[in-house]
């Protein structure tokens, strides 16, 4: 596998939906040896494609720093830095960013 990806309806950290027009990109990765190919762009047209389909009309994702220039350049705008944390001596900084159709 050199590339992988995904959404939900559920909001990050629960099973529960909150809004079935807002969905969530979870977890896009790319092998360090094959960026900058097009995987993790195609990855998420097929997302925004799915989701389209069932009434989707907002995307969010919690982006790592090092990944907002990515989300940016397929449509994502830039909105506050968050932490959240993994485990109690575990910070990961993080930038929620936001897709409208």
């Amino acid at each position: 596998m050199v590339a992988c990806g995904g959404w939900t309806l559920a909001v990050p950290g629960s099973t529960k939906v909150q809004d079935a027009n807002i969905a969530h990109i979870r977890h896009v990765a790319t092998h360090p040896d094959h960026v900058r190919k097009g995987l993790a762009k195609a990855i998420m047209a097929h997302c925004f494609e799915e989701a389209r389909a069932i009434g989707v009309t907002q995307f969010s994702c919690f982006s790592s720093l090092a990944a907002v220039t990515f989300y940016e350049s397929v449509g994502f705008i830039a909105g506050e830095q968050q932490t959240v944390s993994f485990a109690p001596d575990l910070p990961f900084p993080m930038i929620v960013m936001t897709l409208e159709f």
